[in-house]
């Protein structure tokens, strides 16, 4: 069975904000996405959402991520809300997406050994979507000054991880 991707139901308590609404806080709201992601083996390096929750059924709000080297979204909504207590759905879409500087890790350590004067320096300029098929083309200077182009292609994705080809182009 393959993952499409992660949906968990999160219940924090709310606080009443500075205007006297009630709202789950940015610092609750990223601390709570935090620890259900890492229940379900994405441990984050860093998280941040873009605002607090308010607690209205049909809020929404967003939080990214990184974890495993990847960037992920994180897409939360409010669906309940008892008292001082609001239950939220909370949805991470693939394709998870590898920056650019994870991809120059990647290639560093798998061309590096082939490229015999060692390699000074790897570009890429764009992040690359975990979606079968996709590339990026990264640039590669070796320490003798020679320049390589190498295409970056995406062989398998999931929500944990992503598999790619390096080739010379």
């Amino acid at each position: 069975m393959r993952i499409k991707h992660l949906a968990l139901l999160l219940i924090v308590a709310l606080s009443l904000s500075a205007c006297g609404t009630l709202e789950v806080s940015k610092k609750e709201l990223t601390k709570q996405v935090s620890a259900k992601v890492t229940e379900k083996q994405l441990k984050p390096t860093s998280m941040k959402c873009a605002s607090g929750l308010k607690g209205k059924v049909g809020s929404k709000a967003t939080c990214k991520f990184t974890a495993n080297g990847l960037n992920y979204t994180a897409h939360i909504k409010a669906t309940k809300v008892k008292g001082k207590v609001v239950s939220f759905d909370l949805n991470v879409p693939l394709p998870a997406i590898a920056p650019p500087k994870t991809l120059e890790s990647q290639v560093n350590t798998v061309i590096g050994s082939q490229v015999a004067s060692g390699i000074d320096k790897v570009s890429c300029p764009d992040s690359l979507a975990g979606v079968v098929g996709k590339s990026v083309d990264c640039d590669i200077t070796a320490t003798d000054g020679k320049k390589y182009t190498v295409v970056v292609s995406v062989t398998k994705a999931d929500l944990y991880s992503m598999s790619f080809d390096i080739n010379e182009k």
